[in-house]
């Protein structure tokens, strides 16, 4: 079970690391300064709010860094709370509409790229917005959820860049004799390719969403509609893709046995350079970055209902 106070003070370490890394310039080292100080009193302070003289609420103050395994924890459970209320009342109010989760990747980018990349993707004018506003998607398409993730390759030194969708469709989707996208991925990376302006063909997972999964299921290409809100509300990186702790024998274990991806960590020192390189660009390139979004009826849904949470 993971110490989410313990890999945060490893969070805090790195950061103190990096204020010595030859490639903080001066504008970073003020930012990595300031998160030692935010992670530092993280959750460690209780505010008092009164009103007449009576206490009449309190909370825990958090510092909101984009790394906090603390803060990234209690982000995903709430974003996970508003989806799935989210997704059962719009299934209520129209039970013809059909989900599909979607998975748009990249080539893998070497640190140095990573912000420009995200920000290529995700920008007011970037390949997201260009391939959500795609005839052939726009005619299906009635609502849909996005996150960004990162995951470390630290094996390769580079990351790999996708992005979750939670989509609501109309029932035509599935419906092989009307003219819309039908469930061929290579449709989708066709679309994907053209949003993108790239050269080659990119990977698109795509995954029918199904109330409840029997035994004749293809597990393939189906999932059920409370797995693919995990998918679209976790961390945008997991912990294990920038905290390594060299204590932690299972997480090294597992390490060492990732398919392509393996490392065989063998000293305290590699674990922290492993830690700090991950954070390093993965802080730079969250650092005011909107993870997660929504359009359609879903984030009018959502909207709504946290408008109502608020009243």
């Amino acid at each position: 079970m993971i110490d989410f106070k313990v890999t945060q003070i490893k969070l805090i370490e790195s950061y103190k690391r990096l204020l010595k890394h030859p490639k903080v310039d001066v504008i970073y080292y003020k930012w990595l300064k300031d998160s030692i100080d935010n992670a530092s009193y993280c959750t460690n302070i209780v505010v008092l709010e009164s009103e007449a003289g009576k206490l009449v609420r309190s909370r825990t103050k958090t510092c909101k860094l984009p790394l906090c395994p603390i803060c990234a924890k209690k982000r995903s459970e709430d974003n996970q709370k508003d989806v799935l209320e989210t997704m059962n009342e719009i299934e209520k109010e129209d039970p013809n509409l059909r989900y599909i989760h979607i998975v748009l990747t990249v080539k893998n980018v070497v640190g140095e790229e990573l912000d420009e990349t995200i920000n290529k993707l995700n920008g007011r004018h970037g390949a997201f917005n260009r391939f959500i506003r795609e005839k052939e998607v726009k005619s299906v398409v009635k609502g849909w959820y996005k996150a960004i993730e990162v995951n470390t390759n630290f094996k390769a030194r580079n990351f790999q860049l996708h992005i979750h969708l939670l989509m609501a469709v109309d029932k035509s989707y599935f419906d092989e004799k009307k003219g819309c996208i039908d469930q061929n991925k290579k449709e989708w990376s066709k679309l994907w390719k053209k949003a993108l302006k790239i050269n080659y063909l990119p990977s698109v997972s795509v995954k029918k969403i199904e109330k409840c999964k029997d035994e004749e299921d293809n597990v393939e290409e189906t999932m059920t509609l409370e797995v693919a809100i995990v998918a679209v509300t976790k961390q945008s990186a997991e912990l294990n893709d920038y905290i390594i702790d060299y204590d932690d024998k299972e997480r090294l274990e597992k390490l060492r046995n990732d398919g392509y991806k393996r490392v065989v960590v063998k000293t305290r020192k590699q674990s922290e350079e492993m830690t700090d390189f991950a954070v390093y660009y993965l802080h730079r390139a969250f650092r005011g970055l909107r993870r997660h979004s929504a359009g359609g009826i879903i984030k009018e849904k959502l909207a709504e209902i946290k408008k109502r949470k608020k009243n």
